[in-house]
Parts: C-alpha cells; sequence; structure tokens
C-alpha cells in the first residue's frame, strides 16, 4: 500500500500546466530570484521515460504500449514508497484503466488531484502553434478520443505513450470517473485573479503559505518572466517544431483564429462539458 503522497497536476495540453508548476516552485524556492523553467525540480513528469525505466528496472523501449501501461501503476508505487516527501507530477494522460484492471493513476499513492481546465477553442490555438499546424486539425484532434502524446513508431520518445481521449473525455476521466479528490482550476481564474485562484488551490494541497511569499511566486512565474526566460536559455519542454512554448497566456485569442461556424461545431460536440464549465461562452457566438 502506498503512502498516498503523490499529487497529480492533471490538464490536456496546453492549459497553464506549466504554469501551475512555476507557481509551485517559485513559491519553495523564495522570493529572491525567478526559479528557471529549466529548473522546476519539485515537479517530475509522470510520462518521463527515464524514470519508467529506473524504477521499473526495465527498459520501455522493449515494451509495446499495452505492457509499459501495465507497469506504470507499479512504477508509481514504488515512487510513493521510495520518498518521504510529497511528489508532484505533470500529467497530460487521460486518467484510465489498464488491460489488467489497474488504474494508471493508483488512488492508494494519490494525495490529492489538481484538475486545471482551459477554454477548449484557445487550447485548440495554443495547440496549433505548439504543434506547428492548422488550429482545424487542432479540433480535430480534440475531438478524437483515440488521440495522444507520444505515440508515433517512427522514433522513441523522452516520453512515453499518452492517450488522451477527446477534450471532454479527458475532462470528465478526472473530474468525474476516477474517484479521487480533485481541485478543478480553471485557466481564466488564473488569469483574473491569480492569487485567489492558487491560493484555493494551495490551501487544497495542504501547502502552508503567507500572502507575501504566494504573491511573489506568482511575480516570478508571469507569463512575461517565463517566456523571457525561454528566450534567453530555451526550454527543454518545447517540441522541436514550435517555434516557442510559450506564445500569448491570455484568453479569448481563439476568436481571432476560429471561424463562428467552426466554434459552433465544436462547441455542439462538446456541449454537456463546455456549458458545465463555459456556459455563459456559448450564449454569445
Amino acid at each position: 500500500m502506498g503512502k498516498r503522497n503523490i499529487v497529480w497536476i492533471a490538464s490536456y495540453p496546453k492549459s497553464g500546466n506549466t504554469w501551475f508548476r512555476a507557481v509551485l516552485n517559485n513559491l519553495v524556492s523564495g522570493p529572491d530570484d525567478a526559479k528557471s523553467i529549466n529548473e522546476l525540480d519539485l515537479s517530475g513528469i509522470a510520462s518521463s521515460r527515464t524514470m519508467f525505466d529506473q524504477l521499473g528496472g526495465i527498459s520501455s523501449s522493449d515494451l509495446s504500449v499495452d505492457e509499459i501501461e501495465k507497469y506504470r501503476p507499479m512504477v508509481y508505487r514504488q515512487l510513493s514508497d521510495e520518498s518521504e516527501d510529497t511528489i508532484y507530477l505533470k500529467v497530460h494522460d487521460a486518467w484510465k484503466l489498464n488491460s489488467a484492471g489497474d488504474a494508471l493513476f493508483p488512488e492508494d499513492v494519490c494525495k490529492a488531484v489538481i484538475y486545471i481546465i482551459r477554454h477548449p477553442l484557445d487550447v485548440a490555438v495554443s495547440l496549433s502553434y505548439h504543434n506547428s499546424e492548422d488550429v482545424n486539425d487542432s479540433l480535430k484532434k480534440m475531438n478524437d478520443s483515440s488521440y495522444g502524446l507520444c505515440l508515433g513508431k517512427k522514433r522513441l520518445f523522452n516520453q512515453l505513450p499518452q492517450n488522451l481521449l477527446s477534450w471532454s473525455g479527458h475532462v470528465l476521466s478526472w473530474v468525474r470517473e476516477s474517484g479521487l479528490k480533485v481541485n478543478l482550476l480553471k485557466y481564466e481564474d488564473m488569469i483574473d485573479n491569480p492569487y485567489d485562484a492558487f491560493s484555493e488551490s494551495l490551501t487544497f494541497l495542504d501547502i502552508k503559505y503567507t500572502e507575501d511569499m504566494l504573491r511573489a511566486a506568482i511575480r516570478n512565474s508571469d507569463f512575461k518572466v517565463l517566456k523571457q526566460q525561454e528566450q534567453a536559455e530555451g526550454f527543454v519542454e518545447k517540441p522541436i517544431k514550435a517555434s516557442s512554448f510559450f506564445r500569448k497566456g491570455g484568453k479569448v485569442d481563439w476568436e481571432n483564429h476560429i471561424k463562428k461556424e467552426t466554434a459552433e461545431a465544436f462547441i455542439l460536440e462538446n456541449k454537456e462539458i463546455f456549458n458545465m464549465f463555459y456556459r455563459e461562452k456559448t450564449e454569445t457566438l
């Protein structure tokens, strides 16, 4: 039985996961200097191939996707057992059961989940720049339940294969199907009222802080700071094809990139989940 000391920082890609991790790391490192985006030591990546190979004692390159998924819960249990501290792991996978019926992200090692959600049309725009593709292709992927990351067979990725499901499926998997203790954090709240948004999540995680500490962490994790760091030193998580990882970091940018009829069709396809969090926007299209 695990120690319940893993916090999953989960989100669909391009939804604010790295920003949250930056604030968390800056909070711990102190108010003096902004923590480098390439030194987010407090938070690891759940799909790290290196971590899997080291803890699993087996080379993931020799395994099928199904075999990797069978081993992943064991790897997280091993990670939990070997640590006395809280472990924060970035996750883009959808929550799911593997073919053996074991949860990919086991409840018995889970302390809590921070699930970050962003307006899906803004996600699509960010994904299109991130993947150097047309925004319509990004929208199609977000409606594809078989879509995932690092699934290609032409080269060995530094991360494990990750099944995302559709955008709606991803949200549902974590907030409704996982049965885990989830704090839902809206990207737009992080922009509009960052102190209150981050404060709620940190309190949920039982992380102690003062107002000055949190405000300094938010200031040192400002999007402009992160973008300047990337321009100065690069960012290890940036895809090779992308011109940059940090582009705008705003909201409602989709109106400048997606046709109204295309937006309406996507929203209709994802109406149930969209209306749970962005109902007011539906009425203005």
